[in-house]
């Protein structure tokens, strides 16, 4: 028998993500008599009686909403890896299993980041899977041995590869803009934006630390 354990750890810096570049103002929205969610691009009379051309910037609305490229992703991922192998003259085991982590603030090229709090998003990733166990079997059956050997009774066995793991995390997502950012759903799912809890509500990659 053979039983081997290792740890597998790496992190990424200054990864390819998609940032909201032309955004919504939240503060200012709130700020506008009847401002609300999608009001990104309306014009608005503030309080002292001036004329507001949407929320938006630093483009402004007549630019609507601009996704731009950014390296400020950020990524790692920490495992526990065990491996028992098991060889008889009947029978053969290899069997894995896998304890892991892996955290992001975007999980692929899609993902929008918060324009304001590129942390904000740092969670699971979606494709997190934490627990994984995968096992191969070969067993000769002993049919041979138990009755006389012949052509119906030899060369019987039982082989396979049977595996258990968890499953992914889930994407929750809002489509009614309650960040006042006024961006686009995008990402792994075309579902994942940037609006998020401390916005009142949102699209939520479920945070499990």
């Amino acid at each position: 028998d053979l039983l081997a354990v290792g740890y597998v750890g790496s992190q990424a810096h200054h990864l390819l993500v998609l940032v909201p570049g032309n955004p919504g103002n939240p503060a200012l929205c709130l700020s506008l008599p009847g401002c609300g969610p999608f009001g990104e691009d309306s014009t608005y009379t503030n309080a002292a009686g001036q004329t507001v051309q949407g929320t938006r910037g630093p483009f402004g609305s007549n630019f609507g909403d601009i996704t731009l490229l950014s390296t400020t992703g950020n990524s790692n991922f920490n495992a526990l890896e065990t491996t028992l192998r098991h060889t008889s003259r009947h029978a053969e085991i290899l069997a894995s299993y896998t304890y892991s982590k892996s955290m992001d603030n975007s999980s692929s090229i899609s993902d929008q980041l918060n324009p304001f709090n590129n942390r904000s998003t740092y969670a699971l990733s979606s494709f997190d899977l934490k627990h994984n166990f995968v096992v191969s079997y070969h067993y000769d059956l002993p049919f041979d041995r138990l009755m006389r050997r012949n052509r119906l009774t030899a060369g019987w066995s039982v082989s396979g590869i049977t595996r258990f793991s968890t499953g992914f995390p889930v994407t929750m997502h809002n489509n009614s803009d309650n960040s006042l950012l006024g961006t686009q759903h995008n990402g792994v799912n075309n579902t994942w934006g940037v609006d998020m809890p401390d916005f009142k509500g949102g699209d939520l990659k479920m945070n499990q630390n």
